[in-house]
C-alpha cells in the first residue's frame, strides 16, 4: 500500500527505539546469528589476550617502559597498577561485553545499554588519545607490541561497529569515567604514582590536571553526541523504510 494515500494520522506509528550501526542478527537467522556471535567473541578475547599479556609482561619485565613505574615491588602491586589504567578498564568493558553479545546477539535491557554505549565512548577515547597523545611516548617491544596493538589499535575499530544509541545514556556514560578519575588522583596522592603523564598531579599540579580531565571530558562527550547523532540518522533512515513497505 502506498503512503501517498494515507493521511498523516492514518499512518502507521513507528516505534521509537534505540538504533545500532549494524542491524542485531536474530534468531530466524541462524548464519548471521552464528557470524555474528563468532565475531563478539573474537573481539572479547583480543581484549582478554592484550589485558593479560600486558599484566603478565609488567610483572616479569618491571624495567620495560610501558609497564607501571620500575620502582615498585612486588607482583601485586604492579598487577594492581596495570588494572589502573584507563586504557585496561575500557578494554575490560569491551570484553564484558562482547562475552554478552556472544552469549545473546539479541541481548538488551537498561543496566546492558548503559554499560555498552559507556564502553564505546570509554574505548574510542582510549584510542584517540593514545595516538594523539601517548604514542608519541611509548615505544612497545616484544610481545608489548601485540598487547599494545590490541588495547590501543584492534579493540576500538571493532567496537565502534556496534554501538547502541539513546540520549539518556549520554550523561550516563560519564559515571565510570569520573569514579576512574576520582580513584586515580586518590591512588596516586597515595602511592604517588598516576598512569598517565596527563593526570600526574606531582608534575603538573592539580589546576592543570583539572583542565586537561575537563578537555578530554568535553571530548567524550562530544563523540557520544556524535554517535547520537548518526543514530538519529539511522532512525530517520529506518522510518522511511519502514513508511514506504507499507
Amino acid at each position: 500500500m502506498s503512503t501517498a494515500l494515507l493521511s498523516p494520522t492514518d499512518r502507521p506509528a513507528v516505534a521509537k527505539e534505540p538504533v545500532e550501526l549494524i542491524a542485531s542478527p536474530t534468531t530466524e537467522k541462524p548464519g548471521k546469528r552464528r557470524v555474528a556471535r563468532a565475531y563478539f567473541l573474537v573481539m572479547a578475547l583480543i581484549s582478554l589476550a592484550a589485558i593479560i599479556t600486558t599484566a603478565v609482561l609488567a610483572i616479569m619485565y618491571p624495567t620495560a617502559t610501558v609497564p607501571p613505574d620500575p620502582a615498585t615491588n612486588g607482583a601485586v602491586m604492579v598487577t594492581f597498577q596495570v588494572l589502573s589504567y584507563f586504557t585496561v578498564l575500557s578494554n575490560t568493558l569491551v570484553m564484558t561485553i562482547g562475552f554478552m553479545l556472544f552469549r545473546n546477539p539479541n541481548r538488551t535491557g537498561r543496566l546492558f545499554r548503559v554499560l555498552h554505549f559507556d564502553a564505546l565512548i570509554m574505548i574510542t577515547v582510549t584510542g584517540l588519545v593514545f595516538a594523539i597523545v601517548l604514542a608519541p611516548l611509548t615505544h612497545p617491544v616484544g610481545l608489548n607490541v601485540l598487547a599494545n596493538a590490541g588495547l590501543h589499535y584492534i579493540a576500538p575499530p571493532m567496537f565502534v561497529l556496534r554501538p547502541t544509541f539513546s540520549l539518556k545514556l549520554l550523561a550516563q556514560s560519564l559515571i565510570v569515567p569520573v569514579v576512574w578519575v576520582a580513584y586515580t588522583l586518590v591512588h596516586g596522592a597515595i602511592i604517588s604514582w598516576y598512569p598517565y603523564p596527563f593526570l600526574n598531579v606531582m608534575a603538573l599540579g592539580y589546576a592543570t590536571v583539572a583542565v586537561n580531565v575537563i578537555a578530554i571530558a568535553v571530548g567524550a562527550l562530544i563523540i557520544g553526541a556524535i554517535y547520537l547523532g548518526i543514530g538519529s540518522l539511522i532512525a530517520r533512515s529506518k522510518t522511511r523504510r519502514a513508511l514506504n513497505a507499507e
